[in-house]
């Protein structure tokens, strides 16, 4: 019952192509359309299919799943080599690597780029619903039988135009999907299961001639359909894992380099071993939000005290920026920030010393967005009171609108001068008494 967790395995950016109705997940493996399902009470995977279908779907459920696997032996063997794992294992226990076709798992994640798992499911539905085909999952109430589609082969979908493609929602990743199943067709059949059998490094060079495949997809490609086990895709959530738990140093790096992105996949390999991969998709499968209140307290303390981190060194390195720019325009630079970024201790630390006062959850911006509040103002001296004048107030004479003053532009400037003189002669009536009493006694 341990062994797998469907909701911890499938919709957790692994796999795109399983749809929740109800407690089942339906899919399609091949050419057999599938729903399996945790038995309420024993926790078990089950698991229904066409009656003409069923062997087909139990071979290939067997393979997807790995069942001939003991993940429960690999979780204590990965917990022995490292603390970190072993303290976000039980909130994520039941994730299992899949075991993918590889041509669906390389079109997948060519569409991950610059996405998120619910989107890259429904455009990869649609390209399924326009040029898949049609099979039939038996309905449990003996009604109507549930529409599914199989993922179309390179040479059905090689040949349209990219346009099409865009139709669907996949945007600038059109013609690398083309391209790509251009390039599978032309090196045959059997050209991506023949991965299976390389280096990991052969396995990544071939697929990195595919369009629209980089660094980080040719590893998710790898790891999840070409039994490649030590492939370690680095994208932000395992960079921060790096950066955290393993190589502080990495904090220092300007950027993501090939050497860098090796280096990264390194500090895990060194760690776990050959299936250093699979134990990567369990820590990045913790750093989910789905799983954070299964965490304990003190990882979701570390985990938020790190990003604060981030956050801070994010803005310094903004300040920067702008006072690089603004010395370059003989501007006044800002002020840099009073503190420096403060580390909290690492899980095995914490259990030494005393435990630190709660996280404010609303400081992680993952979380939480809200504008800025804007800094209170100094209390400003109080003026003294005018005195009161004797003279009633004139009422202010209104101002002509901007309209009239551009439509009649002669009578704004005669009122100009009308309002000038009065200003220009107007003097103080006790003067003008003082000035005559003068006159009179000359």
């Amino acid at each position: 019952a341990g062994e797998l967790k469907l909701a911890h395995t499938l919709p957790t950016g692994q796999a795109f192509g399983w749809r929740r109705n109800g407690d089942e997940y339906h899919g399609v493996l091949g050419d057999a359309a599938v729903a399996v399902r945790e038995h309420p009470s024993t926790k078990c995977c089950e698991w229904r299919a066409a009656a003409d279908r069923e062997a087909e779907a139990k071979r290939r459920l067997d393979d997807y799943f790995r069942v001939s696997t003991s993940f429960e032996e690999l979780y204590a063997g990965w917990s022995a080599s490292d603390e970190r794992f072993a303290a976000v294992a039980p909130a994520v226990r039941g994730v299992r690597i899949l075991r993918q076709d590889p041509f669906e798992c390389l079109i997948s994640f060519i569409c991950s780029s610059n996405n998120n798992i619910a989107r890259i499911t429904l455009m990869l539905t649609r390209l399924r619903e326009a040029f898949g085909t049609k099979v039939e999952l038996p309905s449990l109430d003996d009604g109507e039988s549930i529409i599914l589609h199989t993922f179309p082969s390179p040479d059905k979908l090689c040949d349209i135009d990219d346009k099409v493609l865009r139709d669907l929602g996949f945007g600038y990743r059109a013609p690398y999907v083309i391209n790509t199943c251009k390039t599978i067709a032309e090196k045959g059949p059997g050209f991506l299961e023949g991965l299976r059998t390389k280096t990991r490094q052969e396995c990544k060079e071939a697929l990195l001639e595919c369009s629209g495949v980089g660094p980080k997809v040719a590893d998710c490609v790898a790891l999840f359909s070409l039994d490649q086990a030590a492939c370690i895709p680095v994208d932000t959530h395992v960079w921060r894992i790096a950066r955290r738990d393993y190589d502080a140093t990495l904090e220092d790096v300007a950027s993501i380099t090939p050497t860098v992105y090796e280096r990264v996949g390194d500090l895990f390999r060194d760690r776990f071993g050959p299936t250093a991969g699979w134990a990567h998709a369990v820590l990045f499968a913790a750093e989910l939000p789905a799983f954070r209140s299964a965490l304990p307290a003190a990882v979701v303390e570390e985990m938020d005290a790190f990003r604060d981190d981030e956050k801070r060194a994010a803005k310094e390195a903004r300040e920067a920026r702008k006072a690089r720019v603004a010395a370059k325009k003989g501007g006044t630079p800002p002020k840099p920030a009073s503190k420096k970024p403060v580390r909290k201790a690492t899980v095995a630390k914490q259990a030494a010393t005393p435990p630190p006062a709660p996280a404010d959850p609303e400081d992680d911006a993952d979380l939480i967005c809200r504008p800025k509040k804007s800094p209170a103002k100094k209390p400003s001296a109080r003026k003294p009171a005018a005195k009161p004048s004797s003279k009633p107030a004139k009422p202010a004479a209104r101002k002509p609108s901007v309209a009239k003053q551009a439509a009649k532009p002669a009578k704004k400037a005669t009122a100009a001068k009308r309002s000038a003189k009065p200003a220009a002669a107007a003097k103080p009536r006790a003067a003008a008494n003082a000035k005559a009493r003068r006159k009179k006694s000359a």
